[in-house]
């Protein structure tokens, strides 16, 4: 009956007290239900609770007598009540309820074998039959009653309870259609559904319980998915049953109490996992073993839950013959269960399984080895249990016991014939699972064999020797049996202690000592074995692996005399002097050799051997010293180099004087590794070491930033080592730095070492005649350099040759052989680069050729009158020079471009000045000379205007780039010849600082170490900058502000720039030190001393304006800086200047 049908009305639960006389029945408080009043563990008297159940039904007939009589006159009194029709209903079910304890009597009277559809000769019949007669009365009478879709569903009950299931259908029809909306609705939908399943109409039935289950939340729909389940099953669609089944699991709904007729009671839940149990083999037929596990252990929700859908599974699955699955559900099983007499069970069930998986050629094997651990788990616990006889417990024994050895031996067979290590393994987790039970059997002498054997072939040396060792301990194993198992065990061990897989500390200690021990008792037992040799040889070999190094030396000396040929003899003395090595004992090591040189079977070859090592026995002394040294460095090196010098040998003096630099370069000692290498290279100039240690010196200067001493050993590589890959490299790149350190004569003889030697051609033909001419320019040769062009330009094509033109043409104007450089200018007017000093020197060259015209230019007058001859010639001249100067605006030089504009506005105001100073003719009249003065003024003015534009965007190039240039506004006269200086890359050196002086300087030596400990130590570049600065090494000062300054942060990066700027202003590189300047402040916009540097630059070549715009930045309260390196020598000058400027403004402001 359904939860809805047993809520009565209000009015109802007020009139029962007096309908049934003695207050409220329970219709649910029948003899069935009151079943449970004796206790458990009281014996009940079988007759005695006959007579008191017939009692009571007795008793309860009556009482419901008496209450249908009760409503029977309530409703005649009642006829004209609103609550009459409830009478009615509650007088049906007081039918029902007499009916069923009738139906109890007769059942108590027949026993459990009456028919309980029978209801032919009950009186129940009766009773249902005029509750029956109600209902319809209820129906027909009472259209507008609010409770006829209970009606419907009671009376649809009774009609099948009396087997009438038409009309049973037709009455839930009616509820169906009439109430839609009923809690009852739903539930009959079910019964109709449960009706056709019944009845095997699947697509009716299907029907229906879809139906049910858009009541969602409804406890019909629950029961209607698991029906629905069922239906699917039937359908064979095994994938749709099992998602219903898990949903009814998973739904929340699923566990609420419900009373839905007919389940009432029914675990929907449990049903659902059992039922996926039956369906699992169809759905899934295809998945892993495991695959069931894993997915009934996420749908069961206790353990019991899991067990009992395990072996369900199980069953099923065994029809099926899955048998893999099997295996691993009662493997499960096993593990989950702790009842003696079920693990039993279970282990016959998995071994019958696992025979049925082998015959049937299946993969049963994987993780079979665990099973015989899952037997002898049940026999322990069997043997514990008190519950089961003796006899039992040593029957299944006996059967488990041909079990596990049936699978270990399997597993074994099965590892033979694949020689996998893997298979071996389970092999030997099967037989050791095995013998930890059945440890004392007629089997267990072949068992432990068999895990011998498996331990070995699974590489797990250690326990197989173990297994070999406790088989010969058995009492059955004697002679040559004995000597076999003992020689397997040594050979076990020995290849544990040899395997690349690294055993414990305990295995290897256990190990070693199980390896001599077991070796001296077969020695003992078997002198004269063939494999006396080997194990004798072990033995000391074990001594030697546990570092007793004596002790080995004493086993392979003795081993030697006995057995002085063979591959083991040699190993025994390289052993041996591996052993003295160790020990560093180098005299052991030399009365050794001598002692086995003298054995006469020993192969000459060896006897060599050992010769050589008495010899390098003394070298070791070396590394002795070494070590000394690191704890002790100054002594130490000093011993070294001693050593090294006073030693006799060559070779062993070499080998201190390696290790000694190899040693200074870890500890960053840039002394001792200088002084090394220098003995060294006058030792064994061609030796790798001293290859090696000058290298090392060349990267040790780079990273310490000392420039002097890396062009020297760059240099020194190049000269010993030539046909060394990097010494081409090494030789160029010590040239370049002696031209940057201003070294002027060995860098020209470096170039000329490189051209000879490497015969450069093409564009590095060009760089390094440029390279050498530069040099020769700066140390004053410069007819050199000429000669040094032009026997390189044959060699070059004209592209190639572009900068050694321009360079050439240059020298060639300061020479005074113009036609010669104009040649050179004229055929390099198209080849502008897009190299800056080329296209500069190419301006330059332009601007000097075109001045070589400029006197006979302006010389051209008409002072002796009107000559038309001049006049043209004139003209011809100026276009010719216009054209000239115009070239060289197109190599884009700020500082010529410039110059070439003034130039430019001369020759047109010269030619303006040409034609008004021309002679008025005397012929003329008063009115007539003003007429052709006016009319030679109108000629002159556009050359006049043009002569101004070009001055103006002159003084505007010069002001808008800040060419700080004194010369440039002389640039404007066009009757002097204005000189410049050739454009190359100069190089100053100052007072230079030799590479020594960089070593034995204390205070730039720690800088330079800080360095190479650290290339980052910003603080060390700075102040090693600073100090070359301050010593007059400028060079060097500015190499490392400029070369190593990019890796360091923009702070540093602008100090530096701001030093390389006063260096370059020491140089006389103005337009260098302008443009350090710019960059340090781009770098840091705060830096004062950089803003005052460039704005006293201004200041100095008249840029007013960049100037006062500099100084403005700077604080009211700035200083000039002690530091000489911080500032040059115009800030003090200048910046008073500008600070009187303005206060005199602001005074005269006021």
């Amino acid at each position: 009956m359904s939860l809805y049908a047993l809520n009565s009305s209000k009015l109802t639960r007020l009139l029962l007290p007096v309908i049934l006389g003695l207050g409220a029945l329970n219709p649910l408080s029948l003899a069935v239900a009151n079943s449970n009043e004796a206790s458990l563990f009281e014996e009940i008297d079988a007759e005695a609770e006959t007579r008191r159940l017939a009692a009571k039904y007795d008793d309860d007939k009556q009482r419901l007598s008496s209450a249908i009589q009760n409503t029977k006159d309530l409703i005649r009194k009642s006829q004209s009540k609103a609550y009459l029709p409830e009478l009615y209903l509650r007088l049906a079910e007081l039918y029902i309820e007499i009916s069923r304890v009738s139906y109890m009597q007769v059942r108590l009277l027949q026993g459990p074998e009456a028919d309980a559809s029978d209801f032919s000769a009950l009186e129940s019949k009766n009773y249902k039959l005029q509750a029956v007669e109600i209902y319809q009365r209820i129906l027909n009478v009472y259209p507008k009653f609010l409770e006829r879709d209970k009606v419907h569903f009671y009376l649809a009950h009774e009609f099948k309870e009396l087997a009438r299931e038409e009309d049973m259908l037709a009455q839930y029809e009616r509820l169906i259609e009439e109430h839609p909306t009923s809690p009852l609705a739903p539930e009959a939908l079910l019964l109709t559904g449960d009706y056709y399943f019944g009845k095997a109409e699947t697509k009716q039935s299907q029907d229906y319980y879809e139906q049910v289950i858009e009541y969602t939340g409804n406890p019909a729909a629950v029961i209607a998915r698991y029906k629905l389940a069922w239906v699917h099953i039937n359908l064979k669609d095994y994938k749709t049953a099992v998602a219903l089944l898990v949903e009814s699991i998973k739904d929340a709904n699923t566990q609420k109490e419900r009373d839905v007729d007919t389940y009432d009671g029914l675990d929907i839940r449990l049903e659902s996992l059992v039922d996926l149990a039956f369906v699992y083999p169809d759905a899934y037929k295809d998945e892993s073993p495991r695959h069931a596990l894993e997915f009934f252990r996420e749908l069961s929700w206790s353990r019991t839950s899991y067990i009992t859908v395990l072996e369900k599974a199980a069953s099923r699955l065994r029809v099926k013959q899955h048998w893999p699955r099997v295996l691993e559900l009662y493997r499960e099983l096993i593990k989950l269960e702790n009842d003696p007499e079920q693990l039993i069970e279970y282990s016959h069930q998995l071994f019958d399984a696992y025979q049925k998986a082998d015959d049937a050629r299946q993969e049963a094997l994987p993780g079979s080895e665990a099973d015989i651990q899952m037997l002898v788990r049940a026999l322990r616990l069997q043997s514990a249990s008190i519950y089961i006889d003796e006899e039992v417990k040593q029957e299944s024994e006996q059967i488990i016991e041909e079990y596990s050895r049936d699978i270990a031996t399997s597993i074994h067979q099965k590892a033979k014939a694949s020689n996998k290590q893997e298979d071996y393994e389970r092999a030997a987790l099967a037989y050791e699972a095995y013998l930890s039970w059945f440890d004392n059997n007629e089997h267990t002498l072949q068992m432990q064999l068999n895990l011998a054997d498996s331990f070995y072939n699974s590489g797990d040396y250690f326990n197989a020797a173990i297994a070999y060792e406790k088989v010969t301990e058995q009492g059955g194993v004697q002679g040559e049996e004995q000597g076999d198992l003992l020689y397997s065990a040594l050979h076990a061990y020995q290849a544990s202690l040899k395997s690349p897989e690294p055993m414990n500390h305990l295995h290897t200690l256990q190990a070693r000592s199980g390896l001599v021990a077991t070796g001296r008792q077969y020695l003992a037992s078997f002198p004269d074995s063939k494999y006396s040799r080997d194990v004798e040889f072990n033995i000391a070999w074990v001594r030697y692996d546990e570092g007793k190094f004596d002790e080995a030396i004493l086993g392979f000396s003795e081993f030697l005399q006995k057995y002085p040929t063979g591959d083991t003899a040699t190993a025994a003395v390289e052993l041996v002097i591996d052993s003295y090595q160790i020990t560093e004992d180098w005299q052991g090591l030399h009365e050794f050799t001598e002692m086995a040189a003298a054995i006469p079977q020993l192969p000459q070859a060896e006897k060599d051997n050992l010769n050589r090592l008495a010899s390098a026995a003394q070298e070791k002394i070396v590394s002795s010293m070494t070590i000394a040294a690191l704890d002790d460095w100054d002594n130490g090196a000093d011993e070294m180099l001693k050593f090294a010098n006073e030693n006799p040998s060559a070779a062993l003096g070499a080998q201190a004087l390696g290790s000694l630099m190899a040693l200074s370069q870890e500890k960053h000692d840039l002394r001792t590794l200088s002084k090394a290498t220098d003995n060294l290279i006058v030792k064994a100039p061609q030796s790798e070491s001293a290859n090696t240690g000058v290298k090392m010196m060349i990267d040790a200067s780079l990273k310490s930033g000392s420039f002097r001493m890396l062009q020297e050993n760059l240099g020194l590589h190049a000269m010993l080592y030539p046909n060394e890959q990097d010494s081409k490299a090494f030789l160029y790149q010590s040239a370049k730095i002696q031209q940057q350190l201003g070294m002027n004569d060995a860098a020209i003889a470096s170039f000329e070492s490189y051209r000879k030697s490497y015969a450069p051609a093409g564009s590095e033909l060009a760089d390094v005649t440029l390279s050498i001419a530069e040099t020769q320019i700066n140390n004053g040769d410069e007819k050199d350099a000429v000669a040094t062009l032009m026997d390189s330009r044959k060699q070059l094509s004209a592209a190639q040759r572009a900068d050694i033109d321009a360079l050439a043409g240059l020298l060639l104007v300061e020479q005074g052989n113009y036609q010669t450089a104009g040649l050179i200018a004229q055929s390099m007017a198209k080849n502008a680069t897009g190299n800056s000093l080329t296209n500069r020197r190419l301006a330059q060259l332009q601007f000097n050729v075109s001045d070589a015209s400029l006197k006979a230019y302006n010389s051209l007058n008409l002072s002796k009158g009107i000559d038309g001859a001049i006049v043209q010639q004139k003209t011809e001249r100026l276009q010719q020079l216009s054209q000239s100067y115009q070239q060289v605006l197109n190599y884009q030089s700020p500082k010529w471009s410039a110059a070439a504009l003034y130039r430019l506005a001369a020759i047109n105001n010269e030619y303006a000045s040409f034609l008004l100073n021309a002679p008025i003719p005397n012929e003329l009249s008063d009115a007539e000379k003003q007429q052709y003065a006016d009319l030679i003024a109108q000629q002159a003015a556009p050359y006049q205007q043009e002569s101004e534009n070009y001055q103006t965007a002159a003084k505007d190039l010069v002001e808008r780039l800040g060419l700080l240039d004194k010369k440039l506004h002389n640039f404007g006269d066009g009757n002097s010849r204005v000189t410049a200086a050739i454009p190359v890359n100069s190089y100053n050196k100052g007072k230079a600082v030799s590479a020594d002086t960089s070593i034995t300087d204390e205070e730039l030596y720690q800088l330079h170490q800080q360095l190479i400990a650290n290339q980052s130590n910003e603080t060390a570049l700075l102040d090693l900058v600073h100090q070359y600065y301050l010593r007059g090494d400028l060079a060097q000062a500015l190499l490392l502000a400029t070369q190593y300054s990019q890796d360091a942060s923009s702070g540093t990066q602008s100090r530096l720039m701001n030093i390389a700027g006063v260096v370059h202003f020491y140089q006389g590189n103005i337009e260098a030190a302008q443009a350090a300047f710019t960059q340090a402040i781009e770098l840091t916009p705060s830096n004062l001393n950089a803003i005052a540097n460039l704005a006293s630059l201004y200041a100095e070549y008249d840029a007013t304006t960049q100037a006062q715009q500099g100084f403005a930045k700077l604080p009211a309260d700035w200083q000039v800086p002690l530091p000489k390196y911080a500032c040059i020598n115009l800030v003090a000058k200048h910046y008073n200047n500008f600070k009187q400027t303005t206060q005199s403004s602001e005074v005269a402001g006021l």
